[in-house]
């Protein structure tokens, strides 16, 4: 068996949006490795990965299952650990931090932006779903939650501060090169982009020249374009 990555996709096939995937797929890029993916909509995931998860991404690795961006990303370090993601406890402690910070802050916002958006874009067979899920989870209608880019665009600039000064002193979140902590909040910023399209920065932003430079690293994931 090869190397397989479930994805999560939307109504339209080419529209892969999940946060956690894009850092799944990041990781992968990351260490070179080869992979296929096989795109599920919401309700299809328990049944592609035969009861294995209710989430994606999973990674199938020969014989090997893992689910969860971040267990994936310290399993391809303990396999293979060429091009480390982490290379050092201090950096899996950040990735930590940076991945509750940005779940409370970045991905808080994010559904104020883009949650009816995100209803509009998926599969007619998941809209039940997750209308039904993220309405019990906020409190109020899909329609009701979000407030759009443009409103929302000041609160995400002062909840990016932490990263902005922290990319005043480096190119990337983990130092000198790029690891998993760039690729946490890469990941939600993507799918806050996939999503909705609109400018997400001030041109003279910090943090959306890294955000350009993260899009770039990978050709091969054909993130580029669709980030410019």
């Amino acid at each position: 068996m090869g190397r397989i990555l479930f994805d999560l996709r939307g109504g339209d096939p080419g529209l892969r949006f999940s946060p956690y995937c894009w850092r799944a797929k990041m990781a992968l890029a990351h260490k070179g490795l080869a992979f296929d993916t096989n795109a599920v909509t919401f309700t299809e995931i328990e049944h592609a990965t035969d009861g294995f998860s209710a989430t994606v991404p999973v990674l199938h690795d020969g014989g090997t299952r893992i689910r969860d961006s971040f267990d994936i990303a310290l399993y391809l370090d303990r396999t293979y650990p060429e091009r480390p993601l982490f290379g050092d406890p201090a950096i899996v402690a950040l990735a930590r931090f940076v991945e509750n910070w940005t779940f409370l802050s970045v991905n808080a916002l994010g559904m104020k932006m883009i949650v009816s958006d995100i209803h509009a874009a998926l599969d007619e067979n998941d809209r039940a779903y997750f209308r039904q899920s993220r309405e019990a989870r906020l409190g109020r209608s899909l329609e009701e939650a979000q407030l759009g880019v443009a409103a929302c665009r000041g609160d995400l600039k002062k909840a990016l501060e932490p990263a902005r000064r922290a990319l005043s002193d480096s190119e990337w979140l983990s130092g000198a090169e790029p690891r998993f902590p760039d690729y946490i909040l890469f990941g939600s910023l993507m799918w806050i982009h996939t999503i909705s399209r609109d400018p997400l920065f001030a041109p003279d932003d910090p943090v959306g020249h890294w955000f350009e430079r993260a899009a770039r690293l990978y050709p091969e994931l054909g993130i580029a374009q669709s980030a410019a």
